[in-house]
């Protein structure tokens, strides 16, 4: 087992303090360890130093169960995830575990044992509502339309122009489109390799001078590969529609 508790009298603690406070539940919270360095660029790519609310550790009463729901069965990975989210549409009175447990899964764990775990785990799960792939899949399909507007905003403007080439000269833009593709990778790779592991509690120090090379091309790495997922789940999805279809 990789999740363990950090209070051996985790279940006596929480049970009383979700009595006291007439809790309906406590949402358990895990800190992921890591010892090297790879294990450590893993966690600052992913998981980070915060604790995270997960199943593991928590107490939930029988009646918030029943109004929550069972996981899904069908999926195979983040039914708990989608749980968590499904909770917290109820108007429940839940609170944070008062004793967290500690994940030691990443233990001796390498760079491809973890794109095979993603790739196992979003494909699996990408039909589940908290996924947000319609969401995942408008944000891409806007970003390609202001690409292609700004690859022909120059050729706009000398449309839009008077027959004796006067008007719009000011708004001519040289190397419009390479200044647009530079300025988005610039902060896509400050927003995966800074401002998302300082929000999970990752250090300033441990990032600079040496790790924050490491940790954005790991971070651009898994990207690459959720969205490979997401791609070959809905290839697979509409094969398997096309095949029942056949055979009717």
């Amino acid at each position: 087992m990789n999740t363990l508790p950090y209070s051996k009298d985790w279940l006596k603690i929480n049970f009383k303090y979700m009595l006291k406070n007439k809790l309906e539940g406590v949402t358990g919270q895990t800190y992921y360890l890591a010892s090297n360095k790879t294990e450590k660029i893993i966690r600052a790519a992913t998981y980070g130093k915060a604790l995270l609310n997960t199943i593991p550790g928590s107490i939930f009463s029988k009646k918030t169960v029943m109004k929550v729901g069972f996981f899904d069965s069908v999926t195979r990975a983040g039914e708990d995830t989608d749980w968590i989210k499904r909770l917290n549409s109820h108007n429940l009175k839940i609170k944070n575990t008062i004793c967290p447990v500690y994940y030691k899964g990443l233990y001796n764990i390498s760079y491809m044992a973890i794109f095979k775990k993603w790739f196992r785990n979003y494909y699996y799960s990408s039909h589940l509502p908290h996924m947000s792939l319609q969401k995942n899949f408008y944000t891409a399909v806007l970003f390609f339309i202001i690409l292609f507007f700004v690859y022909n905003l120059n050729f706009l403007i000398i449309q839009w122009q008077s027959p004796n080439n006067e008007g719009l000269e000011f708004l001519y833009f040289p190397h419009v489109t390479k200044i647009f593709l530079v300025t988005s990778l610039f902060f896509y790779t400050l927003i995966r390799g800074l401002i998302l592991p300082l929000r999970k509690k990752i250090d300033f120090k441990y990032l600079f001078p040496g790790n924050f090379f490491l940790v954005t091309v790991f971070s651009i790495s898994l990207d690459i590969v959720k969205m490979l997922t997401f791609f070959s789940a809905f290839l697979w999805r509409r094969l398997n529609i096309n095949m029942k279809i056949i055979k009717k």
